[in-house]
């Protein structure tokens, strides 16, 4: 067991929604779809499901059967290259009446991949670039664990909640008291990158590996992996939190809402911002940053509300 605490003096260390509707999985543009700078894929929880939002023509379409439903939105995470979605399982056997607690790993067509069981309860989840392994969050212990493919713990650190892969597999960890860290290539140890004055969650390592982006401060950030080059990417009278990065690293999906204590309650809004000339003012009048929820046109059964504790994540 790796104490983390001792190596990095890590402490304590997201979340989303936004107002999307549902639809079949078709590839049709959508009607007055439009021509955004983004054509990728928007993945977030919804509804008590996963859902897929393609940029490029604006079709919306679930993912995962009635056994592939996350129970936490905070613990679903879609791999860089867009091919996986693993996301932690509570469930309760009344056959063998014990508790169900894993991973399930499935396609983006909702076909289960892997189950990998738990030896306890966990939320918030990331796989790693090469898929190989998954950190995920305890829900009764301070500590982040490291997982291979078989279910086998490689490495836990404690004081460890918030945390994102590099595309070379090693891990950028966040604390609440603003500190950043990154592990070297082996997990078992970290170097503090960065100290800022206030928390920092919610990192998110950009395609080619050179800037992390997080929340601190009411806003999102960015900076090189070795801690310097820091930037603000936005600003608002309300946070803007939970950033992901585009496939070419050019935009940023963000939230906006206003939010209460540590969870960003209260109906976060999803946008889509550039990268370049900031900070891009967030707000609903916003000339740069683009409210992505309003560009989809009325569905049959409405408008869906994502859960607060969500994260939309590019891909």
């Amino acid at each position: 067991m790796t104490h983390w605490i001792n190596v990095c003096n890590l402490s304590g260390m997201l979340c989303f929604a936004l107002l999307l509707a549902c639809s079949n999985d078709k590839n049709e543009t959508v009607g007055n779809w439009p021509n955004l700078p983004v054509k990728s894929n928007l993945f977030y929880f919804s509804s008590g499901n996963i859902q897929k939002a393609n940029l490029g023509t604006g079709q919306i379409s679930n993912i995962g059967g009635s056994g592939d439903k996350p129970d936490q939105s905070m613990a679903v995470d879609v791999s860089r290259d867009g091919s996986e979605i693993a996301f932690i399982y509570f469930g309760y056997d009344s056959q063998q009446g014990k508790d169900i607690r894993e991973i399930r790993v499935m396609d983006t067509k909702g076909k289960r991949l892997s189950t990998i069981p738990l030896p306890e309860s966990f939320n918030r989840i990331k796989i790693s670039p090469d898929k190989s392994k998954f950190i995920c969050q305890s829900t009764t212990q301070d500590i982040s664990v490291v997982f291979d493919r078989q279910g086998k713990m490689i490495t836990d650190m404690q004081g460890a909640r918030y945390f994102a892969w590099t595309p070379d597999n090693r891990i950028i960890l966040t604390s609440e008291l603003g500190s950043i860290f990154l592990t070297d290539a082996s997990l078992t140890a970290g170097s503090l990158i960065k100290k800022l004055s206030s928390p920092v969650r919610e990192p998110d390592v950009s395609p080619d590996g050179q800037r992390v982006a997080f929340y601190n401060a009411g806003n999102v950030w960015s900076m090189k992996l070795d801690g310097s080059d820091l930037k603000q990417h936005t600003t608002s009278s309300l946070e803007v939190f939970a950033p992901s990065w585009s496939a070419d690293g050019k935009h940023m999906s963000v939230l906006w809402s206003a939010s209460q204590e540590r969870n960003h309650l209260g109906s976060p809004k999803v946008f889509l911002i550039p990268v370049q000339n900031t900070p891009v003012e967030v707000s609903e009048n916003s000339r740069d940053a683009i409210m992505l929820h309003e560009k989809w046109p009325d569905h049959p059964d409405g408008y869906t509300e994502l859960s607060s504790r969500s994260q939309a994540m590019l891909r």
